[in-house]
């Protein structure tokens, strides 16, 4: 039994040195290198920072990324709005994606169960809202002149803007047969 636990001392013994040399191997070969050159030196090459950076086009080839609201819109002092979910711009229709919109001759009950004119009042506070404003919209083209968009007004989703001013209700857009 005596040469049975000197055996087991002997092994882990050996089995302790060799871990010990193996931390101690691996302690020198992940000292950093003097010769490399530090992360503040190598900024140049990183393609994200938070440090103002200058790009070298020449030298560098970073990725461009592209921005999604592609699409910039001037819209006239008077927008042409058929109903407060779409908006017309030189020929072209944009139907708001998310919201479906009051049509002009729309009659709406509120709670106490008056009848107010939803549609015409929707449709006036949308001319007020965009007339003479840029938005920039990511566009989703179903024809030459159709596009559904989701636009921007000041920074601020458009779709969220009509929602809180009671322009539209949440959901997708209808198509009215002609």
């Amino acid at each position: 039994m005596k040469a049975f636990l000197t055996l087991l001392l002997q092994l882990l013994f050996v089995l302790a040195f060799a871990l010990w040399s193996f931390w101690l191997i691996s302690a020198f070969e992940t000292e950093p290198d003097s010769t490399a050159p530090s992360l503040a030196t190598s900024a140049i090459d990183a393609p994200w920072t938070t440090l103002p950076t200058r790009i070298d086009r020449i030298r560098q080839n970073f990725e461009v990324v592209a921005d999604p609201f592609d699409v910039d819109l001037k819209l006239p002092a008077r927008p042409v709005i058929s109903e407060s979910g779409s908006f017309s711009v030189n020929g072209h229709h944009y139907l708001i994606d998310g919201v479906r919109g009051y049509h002009a001759r729309e009659i709406c009950q509120d709670r106490q169960g008056h009848r107010t004119a939803c549609g015409n009042r929707a449709i006036a506070g949308m001319i007020a809202l965009l007339s003479n404003k840029w938005l920039q919209c990511r566009s989703h083209d179903i024809d030459r002149y159709i596009h559904i968009v989701s636009c921007k007004l000041d920074g601020r989703p458009l779709l969220e803007e009509l929602l809180k001013r009671g322009f539209g209700k949440e959901g997708p857009f209808v198509i009215a047969p002609l």
